[in-house]
């Protein structure tokens, strides 16, 4: 055979193969179907996206493209964003600053409180009723005592100048939302005013400072009784200061059982680290900003979900799902989201069924509104992305529907 004719046998399978169309799999027909069945029961206000990350390619979607009100499927942008901008090991910090100088056992001069949007932040009775991994305030007085100082001369002042003085989110008209609690870049026992949470707090950086106050006494610094709202002189000098948790386990607390206040505190605290300011507003342009790095758009109200301005498609939830998995945060943001039948918001859904422990899913519910995204490993040991996102129904029913499409994606 020639070298001519070679090549043109070479074209022609070329051609051929070319003009092969590529179909799924009798399974991913099957799929889609059962699929397909399920969505119907949810109604035209809904869409769905559902994604085979390991062959790359879509088993189905219905009205994918079109925006739907998130509800607190909101969280895993705010939780992406903050893992991308700073990091799964990043901390936040609460410091004392002082003006003035040691004399002897005496700081002769004022301390400042300051908080950098610690949402741990919590006295030690708040932290041991709750059981939950918290910031200590306790460590900062510890840490005072431990410089010698025995008496304070000046004032003790809270600090709350990192984030704007706004105590709510859009949907509450920025007043204290009964679903969040007080904002403060100087927040201690999340906004409560008592360890058991049966109240917030008015004035949260005036609260710490007096909190802080009676932990100095009772660690044998004398100090004024009342506390102040003030704001840290340029010049004053850190004198300690204290850590959050590791965002990996603030981002996990958000996800795990839907943290409204979690999330809004870390969206203030993007907009305070990125965008110029400590607002809600700074947030979700850095949110944007973040989504857009990605190729998705999508509108930001909040950073909780509770905002009904809160909207993307199926398809884009499902496309920061896909592409969190190429990204080094990847394992702290999939370990972030809930178990089926096992642990958060999806304990007691899917508790029995081939979904149970294979469905790591963000829910999101107000009225009116249910979502579901995220991860299946499947009894095959295919790995599934979806986003179903179902607006104009019954929560109840849509939860209903989501768990047997969940439960189908499994025996894929």
């Amino acid at each position: 055979m020639s070298l001519r004719y070679g090549y043109r046998v070479f074209a022609l399978v070329l051609v051929l193969s070319s003009a092969v169309p590529v179909t799924a799999s009798a399974g991913d027909g099957r799929l889609s179907a059962k699929l397909g069945s399920l969505m119907s029961g949810a109604g035209k206000s809904s869409g769905a996206w559902v994604y085979d990350a390991g062959e790359k390619k879509i088993i189905f979607q219905r009205r994918s493209q079109t925006k739907r009100i998130l509800a607190s499927n909101q969280k895993l942008f705010t939780t992406a964003a903050a893992l991308d901008r700073w990091g799964s090991e990043y901390r936040v910090r609460t410091a004392v600053f002082g003006t003035g100088a040691l004399a002897g056992s005496t700081w002769n001069g004022n301390l400042y409180l300051k908080g950098f949007g610690d949402p741990t932040l919590a006295t030690d009775g708040f932290a041991r009723r709750h059981s939950a991994a918290e910031t200590r305030l306790s460590s900062l007085s510890a840490a005072l005592h431990d410089l010698g100082i025995r008496k304070v001369s000046g004032r003790i002042y809270g600090d709350e100048t990192y984030f704007d003085s706004r105590r709510g989110i859009p949907s509450s008209s920025y007043l204290t939302s009964i679903y969040v609690g007080p904002l403060s870049a100087l927040a201690l026992n999340a906004g409560y005013r008592d360890v058991f949470g049966r109240s917030f707090q008015r004035n949260p950086p005036r609260f710490a400072a007096d909190r802080f106050s009676a932990l100095l006494r009772d660690r044998g610094i004398s100090a004024k009784r009342s506390g102040r709202t003030g704001v840290a002189p340029a010049d004053a000098k850190i004198l300690a200061q204290a850590t959050s948790p590791t965002l990996k386990r603030l981002v996990r607390r958000t996800n795990v059982v839907s943290d409204n206040y979690f999330a809004e505190m870390l969206i203030k605290g993007l907009g305070a680290g990125f965008a110029g300011k400590g607002s809600t507003g700074a947030g979700a342009a850095e949110i944007r900003r973040f989504a857009g790095e990605k190729g998705i758009k999508i509108t930001v109200g909040d950073g909780s979900g509770l905002s009904r301005r809160n909207r993307a498609s199926p398809r884009s939830v499902g496309t920061l799902l896909e592409q969190m998995r190429d990204t080094p945060e990847y394992n702290d943001f999939y370990r972030s989201l809930p178990l089926a039948g096992r642990s958060g918001t999806l304990r007691k859904r899917m508790r029995k069924g081939p979904a149970r422990g294979r469905v790591r899913a963000k829910t999101g519910t107000i009225n009116g509104v249910s979502t579901l995204s995220g991860y299946v490993k499947t009894r095959s040991g295919k790995q599934i992305v979806f986003s179903l996102l179902m607006n104009g129904v019954s929560p109840w029913k849509a939860r209903q529907i989501q768990d047997r499409m969940a439960h189908t994606m499994a025996r894929y």
